[in-house]
């Protein structure tokens, strides 16, 4: 028996599935470092994500992967994230950059790297900080010993004239460790200072004039006080009168006693009397040993008044500068008495 031919049902057309919403990147920027992942761990966001070959793409959760409309390439659903506030402020930070005040969720993973990079880099600088600091502190917390050492050195009052060793030691520029090594030398016998003050001067020379050459020797010995040599050197040297014109006899003289009023009366010296003309500066100068006024030229310095009594005799003698009746003295006549 024979049946009639049934006819076949048509095969049903293939759908296209939804491929998603390709977001595009700003030039030369990752999706994988420009999007912040961690968003979705801590918001419920209407979308997932994809990466392929470098794209985004963002899928929507009520996404029914089928297509109503053959030309497009993501459903209506997928297409409405695009209108999501929350991805125009993901959008906005990938193309601007993410505030400094924002949480770590808003950061993408360039960002995170970029924080932790400056963290460590100001941890860096704190530990460098600290370690100079420490060293500083060890530096001072050294010197600070050495200070105690010195002070208990110098209570010990082994050493004569302890200041003369610190004066010696400051002026060629030496710290705390030049002056306990200085102490230490001298404790030893290796170091004396040889600097005298000019009162330690003074009192070897009333030893001299008072005790005699015994009494200057046993200072020396005892006290360390300044020895015959250094006593007669120091106060062979005597302050001498200025002449404010051409110097006269008498004025000669009175140096010249001057000097020889320290000389030791019944030893032998020679002595030797040296002239000579230096270079002075040139302007008017008082001598308070004679109450003159000094620096006036010698061949007319005789018809100008020298005595300072008041301003006006200042103001008379420049006046004679001005009128050019006498002019400044440019060369001094210096002689000098030597002893040996």
């Amino acid at each position: 028996m024979e049946t009639a031919d049934q006819p076949i049902p048509p095969t049903p057309s293939r759908q296209k599935a939804c491929e998603g919403v390709y977001i595009a990147m700003p030039n030369g920027v990752s999706p994988y470092a420009a999007y912040p992942f961690m968003l979705h761990e801590h918001y419920p966001l209407p979308w997932g994500i994809q990466i392929t070959h470098n794209q985004l793409m963002l899928h929507s959760v009520h996404c029914t992967n089928t297509l109503d409309n053959c030309s497009s390439t993501s459903c209506r659903e997928c297409e409405k994230v695009l209108t999501n506030d929350i991805l125009w402020g993901i959008l906005d930070r990938m193309t601007n950059g993410v505030h400094a005040n924002c949480t770590l969720v808003y950061q993408p993973m360039a960002g995170l790297i970029e924080l932790i990079r400056q963290k460590n880099q100001k941890v860096d600088n704190l530990r460098f900080s600290k370690l100079t600091i420490f060293k500083k502190l060890s530096t001072r917390a050294k010197t600070l010993d050495d200070h105690k050492k010195f002070l208990m050195a110098l209570s010990e009052g082994k050493i004569q004239r302890i200041d003369a060793l610190i004066r010696a030691g400051l002026r060629r520029g030496a710290g705390i460790h030049g002056l306990l090594e200085l102490h230490d030398r001298a404790l030893k016998g290796l170091y004396k200072p040889k600097n005298y003050t000019e009162e330690e001067l003074l009192r070897s020379v009333a030893y001299l004039r008072i005790g005699g050459s015994r009494a200057a020797e046993f200072a020396h010995q005892a006290f360390g006080a300044p020895g015959l040599s250094t006593v007669r050197r120091s106060t062979a040297i005597t302050p001498l009168s200025a002449s404010p014109s051409m110097p006269s006899r008498a004025e000669i003289q009175r140096n010249i006693c001057l000097v020889f009023e320290n000389a030791a009366v019944g030893e032998n010296y020679g002595y030797v009397l040296m002239i000579d003309e230096i270079k002075v500066e040139e302007r008017i100068r008082w001598d308070p040993t004679t109450n003159n006024l000094l620096g006036v030229c010698h061949e007319h310095s005789c018809h100008v008044g020298h005595a300072f009594c008041s301003v006006n005799d200042v103001k008379g003698l420049f006046q004679e500068i001005l009128d050019g009746n006498c002019h400044y003295a440019k060369e001094v006549c210096m002689y000098y008495i030597l002893w040996f």
